[in-house]
């Protein structure tokens, strides 16, 4: 009993709890589409940001390999660099030196002149080839790995080779990401505006779904109550039929003087009663047939019938209450 209970009060909100899911979920998709799709955006941008730093480190490594000799040619250089490209944030030119680099160049002097042993030089230098990885430390150099912050750099070390081919020296460099995140900021600001004003065009939508919900189920109720209402009509109307059948019966027996003669007055008062009795046998069988109309089980039937004879019943029905008015 309770299970059957709960089963008609979860039909009876069943829109209820429909509109409200849809409330739910409809608004949490299109949050999780458009996180997936900007983290998507970031990494296409991060990947393509990546290659430009690659490119940028080769192209710096090409303009420097001229001044690796003369070390004040090549600190003006560096510094020359980093003031027309406001991305590169740092930039290191090392040498090797035995087993380690020696930093000959770089925006941050207390590095200069000193060996570095960090491990990434000694990858991209044995490897031939350029080294990218991404940091969040705000020195202006690869060489310090210090004051830590919110702010991300793709540092690139690529090796120098002369026109033999051969290894001469290090250039690594850090660019930031801040193009990035700003563009990634500003496509959160825009998709939260845009979610903002789905969810409410949606919880209008639903508001305005769960009013036509509730027209449609006074519809439904009220066509329940038509059709409870037929149904009566219909029963009524049959039932009526039978105690109208046996007074015309008994009426037209002693219109036809079954039971013996009756005094004129009488008689007439009899075939007026009968006359009635037929016209409300008519009015039962109106139902009916109105029922049978709503219900599309009417079928018509068009003959001609006696107008005066209509008029003349009509007129016996009156007559008494005219004559008793005029008197």
């Amino acid at each position: 009993m309770g299970r059957k209970k709960s089963f008609l009060m979860l039909h009876k909100n069943f829109q209820f709890i429909y509109g409200l899911a849809l409330l739910l979920i409809i608004p949490a998709t299109l949050v999780i589409n458009t996180v997936l799709f900007i983290n998507h955006t970031e990494r296409v941008l991060d990947i393509q940001l990546e290659r430009q730093a690659n490119l940028a480190a080769s192209l710096i490594g090409e303009q420097l390999q001229g001044y690796l000799s003369d070390q004040d040619s090549l600190q003006a250089a560096v510094e020359k660099i980093t003031q027309n490209n406001s991305e590169v944030y740092s930039l290191d030119v090392l040498i090797p030196e035995k087993d380690n680099f020696k930093v000959i160049a770089s925006l941050e002097p207390t590095v200069i002149g000193k060996l570095s042993s960090y491990s990434y030089n000694s990858l991209a230098w044995s490897q031939g080839e350029a080294i990218a990885y991404k940091t969040t430390s705000q020195a202006r150099s690869s060489e310090l790995q210090t004051e830590i912050g919110d702010q991300q750099f793709w540092t690139i070390t690529r090796p120098l080779t002369d026109l033999d081919n051969n290894k001469i020296g290090l250039v690594s460099l850090k660019i930031s990401t801040q193009v990035i995140s700003d563009l990634v900021q500003q496509n959160y600001s825009r998709s939260l505006i845009i979610v903002a004003i789905g969810t409410l065009v949606i919880v209008l939508l639903l508001i305005n779904n769960l009013r036509l919900f509730q027209v449609a189920v006074r519809y439904h109720k009220l066509e329940e109550v038509d059709r409870m209402k037929d149904e009566f009509i219909s029963m009524a109307s049959h039932e009526l039929r039978a105690p109208i059948v046996g007074l015309r019966g008994y009426l037209m027996m002693l219109a036809d003087r079954s039971f013996g003669e009756l005094p004129k007055l009488a008689g007439e008062k009899v075939k007026l009663l009968l006359v009635e009795t037929n016209r409300l046998g008519d009015l039962v069988e109106d139902l009916l047939e109105v029922s049978r109309i709503q219900q599309g089980r009417i079928e018509l039937d068009i003959k001609s019938f006696d107008f005066k004879a209509l008029a003349d019943g009509i007129i016996s029905n009156f007559e008494p209450t005219a004559i008793k008015k005029n008197s």
